[in-house]
């Protein structure tokens, strides 16, 4: 593989979101002027998304492109706008909620119509009536101020008698966390602490006796020292958590997963011409404002190879009937978020620098991190690497990214000593590359030919 790249480097080494569609199709106006709007189809098979925050709430008030709520599927987080002016009558979802594609997200009265609120018979039960059946409550504090919180942390500032409205929640949009209630609770016992004890030592100095004689109190047997062990930690209560958001959607992507047969194969990349590839080209990278890390190199060096191995750069059917050789070269990076595993991918890599790629990847990089990733980012990948080296890791068996047919997975760059030709120790700076593929149709041979092309 990396040799390919050398031979590229040496020859030619040279420097809004789906929804923006306005999809309203089949949403239809009754004669009272109230439109229900679906959740539409955002592609790639998926079939709900989870709804994590809405923007608005019953009788808001809203216009053409104003943010409605934010969704998220195994792709990405999306903002879904309004499509036309009026005041929002129903929300059919709560936050936590799995929405499903072709329902109606929510019931809005078209602004133009003046029209009357549909009757009772027309209606579904208002959102009011709904009983929390979700991970976080939305709860009010003394002031009127919203708290969001879980069912769990509200148990425990209940059982401790403590008000929520003080303390800051270091969550999203404020959410106090089980670690905030507990930093509280705990700074409010070495506080009670330290006044009892200041409180008792005072206590004990206005109680001292003063002597009534001068004469030296007789010698008395010292006592033996008590051993006093702590008390039992009390057992933690067992804590249920849903599996909701991402992780929902990686138990669905590994169940296909481990329905297809991998065949696994790893290797050893010497990296020290590499190392000295990207030393030199580091500062060049600088001034156009490019970070140059190792991973662009890598990219590119796998778009090679696929050129000369367009199997692995397929998908398969669902039956495995046929095998589609994808056109474009767009490679995944498996990226670690605070919303769990991402993995967006950069586009058409076979026509792409070193530097394009790697302005491409620093760009996803932020995206998902301040989860900004669009649909576009996280659909239409063609070939994955796992880059588990950047967390420390030296070896790892990566899955296959169905219905991809091929994966990598990158280890950590270590320098160990190695035996020359002459039986001499040479340090080298050494990478382990573990590779895994859909077996059904790609055979061990293939996989060794690619990554040593």
């Amino acid at each position: 593989m990396f040799p390919i790249l050398r031979k590229h480097l040496i020859k030619n080494l040279r420097v809004h979101n789906h929804f923006s569609k306005r999809f309203f199709a089949g949403s239809l106006v009754n004669e009272n002027g109230f439109i229900k709007f679906p959740l539409t189809d955002i592609g790639e098979g998926i079939k709900e998304v989870e709804l994590i925050h809405w923007f608005v709430e019953s009788g808001s008030q809203i216009q053409e492109f104003d943010k409605l709520c934010e969704v998220m599927s195994d792709k990405a987080n999306v903002e879904i706008t309004s499509p036309l002016d009026g005041e929002i009558y129903e929300l059919h979802w709560k936050v936590g909620e799995m929405a499903q594609v072709g329902q109606p997200l929510m019931t809005i009265k078209v602004a133009s119509t003046g029209a009357s609120e549909p009757s009772q018979a027309a209606t579904s039960t208002p959102e009011a009536e709904y009983s929390p059946s979700i991970p976080t409550e939305i709860a009010r504090g003394p002031l009127g101020l919203k708290i969001q919180t879980t069912p769990a942390v509200r148990k425990i500032a209940k059982e401790n008698n403590i008000d929520l409205s003080l303390i800051t929640g270091t969550g999203p949009s404020a959410r106090i966390l089980k670690e905030d209630l507990l930093v509280y609770l705990k700074n409010q016992t070495q506080q009670s602490a330290s006044a009892s004890s200041t409180s008792g030592v005072t206590a004990q100095i206005r109680s001292t006796p003063t002597p009534f004689t001068s004469q030296p109190a007789a010698p008395s047997t010292p006592k033996p020292a008590i051993i006093r062990t702590p008390p039992p930690t009390p057992a933690k209560e067992d804590t249920i958590v849903p599996i909701m958001g991402i992780q929902k959607f990686m138990v669905k992507k590994m169940e296909e997963a481990n329905a297809v047969p991998q065949f696994g194969f790893g290797d050893e990349y010497c990296m020290d011409r590499l190392i000295s590839i990207r030393s030199d080209l580091k500062k060049p990278a600088e001034k156009m404002g490019i970070k140059l890390s190792y991973l662009p190199f890598i990219l590119k060096a796998v778009s090679l190879s696929l050129l000369e191995y367009p199997l692995l750069n397929s998908h398969v059917n669902s039956n495995c009937t046929e095998v589609i050789y994808k056109g474009s070269h767009n490679l995944g990076v498996a990226i670690d978020s605070p919303q769990g595993l991402v993995v967006p991918n950069i586009k058409d890599c076979q026509n792409k620098s070193i530097f394009e790629i790697a302005q491409d990847l620093d760009e996803l990089v932020i995206r998902v991190k301040e989860k900004r990733t669009s649909q576009s980012d996280v659909t239409g990948g063609t070939f994955t690497l796992s880059n588990i080296g950047a967390l420390g890791g030296t070896v790892c068996r990566p899955i296959v990214f169905v219905p991809e047919t091929c994966i990598g997975a990158l280890g950590k760059t270590q320098k160990i000593a190695t035996f020359d030709a002459n039986n001499q120790v040479v340090p080298k700076h050494m990478m382990h590359v573990a590779w895994s593929a859909d077996h059904r149709v790609i055979d061990g041979a293939t996989v060794a030919r690619f990554q040593r092309i």
